[in-house]
C-alpha cells in the first residue's frame, strides 16, 4: 500500500510519543533506541530515519513534549473568567493536571541534561520563562482590575510561584507521601494567596 504524505510525520509523532513515555518512566540515561522502537513498533532504523542519533531523538522528545505543555498552560492562563478563578484554574493545571507525574519526570531530566548541553540548556529555559510569562500575565492582570495586592511586584510573584510548580514537581517525580493531586494545589494555591493577598 502507497504511503500517503501524512504517514511520515504520524509515525514521527509515535516515535516521540514513546520517547516521552520511556523518559517519564526511566528517565534519559536509560532511553535506549531499541527501547522507543520497541514501544513505538517500528524499526531502529525507521528511528534512525527520522533521527540521526539518540541525542537528536531526545532534543526532538523534549521540544514536543514541552511545546505541548506550553500550549495548555498558555490555553489555561488565557482563558476566560475573573483574574483569581483564571489564576486557580493555572495553579490546578500546573499542580494537579493531567499527568502531572508524567511532566514533573520529564521536566526534571531536560533540566538536568541541559546542566551540560547547550540546546536543551536553551530550551529548559524557554520553557522556564514561559511559564513565568503565564503566571505573570494573570497576575498583572488581577494587579490592574484591583483583584490582587501582591508583597512584590508582579515579576518576583510569577518567579516565586514557578518556583513553588517546580519543588511540587520534584515532589511528584519522586512519588513522595501525601503529594497528592489535592495536596500539591492546595500548596499552590496558599502561596499565591499568601503572595497575591
Amino acid at each position: 500500500m502507497p504511503r500517503t504524505p501524512g504517514d511520515g510525520e504520524a509515525q514521527r509523532d509515535q516515535i516521540l510519543s514513546a520517547a516521552v513515555e520511556l523518559l517519564a518512566e526511566s528517565g534519559a540515561d536509560s532511553l535506549r533506541m531499541r527501547d522507543v522502537a520497541a514501544a513505538a513498533g517500528v524499526s531502529v532504523g525507521m528511528i534512525q530515519y527520522y533521527f540521526d542519533s539518540r541525542d537528536l531523538l531526545l532534543e526532538a522528545a523534549f521540544r514536543r513534549y514541552t511545546e505541548d505543555v506550553i500550549t495548555r498552560l498558555r490555553e489555561t492562563a488565557r482563558g476566560p473568567g475573573e483574574p483569581w478563578a483564571k489564576l486557580s484554574r493555572l495553579c490546578r493545571t500546573a499542580a494537579a493536571g493531567a499527568h502531572v507525574r508524567r511532566r514533573s519526570a520529564v521536566w526534571l531530566n531536560l533540566v538536568d541534561l541541559g546542566v551540560r548541553d547547550d540546546a536543551l540548556r536553551r530550551l529548559a529555559r524557554e520553557v522556564y520563562e514561559a511559564w513565568v510569562e503565564a503566571f505573570h500575565e494573570l497576575i498583572r492582570e488581577g494587579c490592574d482590575r484591583g483583584s490582587f495586592s501582591p508583597a512584590v511586584d508582579a515579576t518576583a510573584a510569577a518567579e516565586q510561584l514557578v518556583a513553588i510548580v517546580d519543588g511540587l514537581d520534584v515532589a511528584s517525580a519522586i512519588r513522595r507521601r501525601g503529594a497528592t493531586s489535592s495536596w500539591r494545589e492546595e500548596r499552590l494555591v496558599a502561596a499565591a494567596r499568601a503572595l497575591l493577598g
